[in-house]
């Protein structure tokens, strides 16, 4: 029993994280939808929100660029990775509700979405970087600033709803 829960903890674990990353890639509007609608995230989505862009005082051509990156990336494979990372999660999901599943399969599922979350974590940091490189002393120390925030914030709202919620615990 106790193995079945650890790997139950594994695999929400997991979930949570891969929605993290999702939703860091696509943006607000999740799974590619922006302003146009499905599979239109606009120029606004993601990395490059316009609030981000505005309380970092990027320049026209500063956007421009890092717009560029961001398509560069997705075109070079990102997309498809992310949208494979989400059919993997989503297979997860439908092994851990399928009666007839095993744990040797449950394992080798976990395996996949692992593997394409480190391609798809690898590749964000590539982009990261890049885009980094794009910023001023000033606008690079001001990201920092806003992202340690944000991340304050986040832990924050987590802490609560982890309180509200009993402590989350699986057992009772």
């Amino acid at each position: 029993m106790r193995t079945i829960l650890k790997r139950g903890l594994v695999v929400f674990g997991v979930l949570a994280l891969s929605a993290g990353i999702a939703a860091m890639a696509f943006g607000p509007h999740g799974r590619g939808h922006g302003p146009g609608g499905p599979g239109e995230r606009g120029p606004g989505h993601g990395l490059l929100g316009p609030r981000m862009a505005e309380e970092l005082g990027l320049t026209e051509a500063q956007r421009d660029e890092i717009r560029g990156l961001i398509e560069s990336r997705m075109e070079a494979g990102l997309a498809e990775r992310m949208k494979g990372f989400g059919e993997a999660r989503r297979g997860i999901h439908e092994l851990m509700r399928d009666p007839d599943a095993t744990e040797d399969q449950l394992l080798a599922a976990i395996e996949a979405v692992n593997t394409l979350e480190q391609q798809v974590l690898l590749e964000r940091f590539r982009l990261g970087r890049e885009v980094q490189a794009l910023l001023t002393p000033e606008q690079q120390a001001l990201a920092q600033e806003l992202h340690e925030e944000r991340a304050q914030r986040r832990e924050d709202f987590r802490s609560r709803r982890e309180a509200r919620r009993g402590g989350g615990r699986l057992d009772g």
